[in-house]
């Protein structure tokens, strides 16, 4: 017996719902080059991966506010800078993800509850856009029967939304 089945008193769950970016995969480096882009187009200082990866965790326009606040606190950035930058950042981040990296093991969990026909999902708070071509590009495509981005419910995470619609 596995250890996960170890955790689940031998009985494999029916669903297993993944969050994509510092679970699945490592995506800060691409997320901080396109947080620097954006900061240089508007004729600021790049922030650099040790600082978008404090700021990563509640989707693109929270991250964008905290990269023009330089911190966390971002109460203070007016919508119409946000707005600007984050198209910004969302052309940015559409160029490419050759700095994100799948953590080691995910393939092969994956294939294991795939194999056992466990239904997989992944509820992140990346927009929707860029979840399927990333895992196109990252050899993950096909494993998940729902793909939940930040911007395809109202809520977005840490809302329970998505994980109610899913089991719904």
């Amino acid at each position: 017996m596995t250890r996960l089945e170890q955790l689940f008193g031998g009985k494999l769950p029916r669903l297993v719902m993944f969050d994509l970016d510092g679970t699945l995969m490592d995506s800060v480096p691409d997320l901080a080059a396109a947080v620097d882009k954006m900061l240089m187009l508007l004729g600021r200082e790049p922030a650099g991966v040790a600082r978008v990866r404090d700021w990563v965790g509640n989707g693109s326009k929270v991250l964008v506010r905290r990269a023009l606040a330089g911190q966390l606190q971002h109460d203070g950035v007016a919508d119409e800078l946000t707005d600007e930058a984050l198209a910004l950042f969302m052309q940015a981040y559409a160029g490419g993800h050759e700095l994100t990296t799948v953590y080691p093991g995910v393939r092969e969990c994956l294939d294991w509850l795939r194999e056992r026909d466990v239904k997989l999902a992944i509820i992140t708070n990346k927009p929707a856009q860029f979840i399927e071509p990333l895992l196109e590009e990252k050899g993950l495509a096909g494993y998940f029967q729902w793909l939940i981005g930040g911007d395809t419910l109202p809520q977005q995470k840490p809302d329970p939304a998505a994980l109610l619609w899913i089991m719904g």
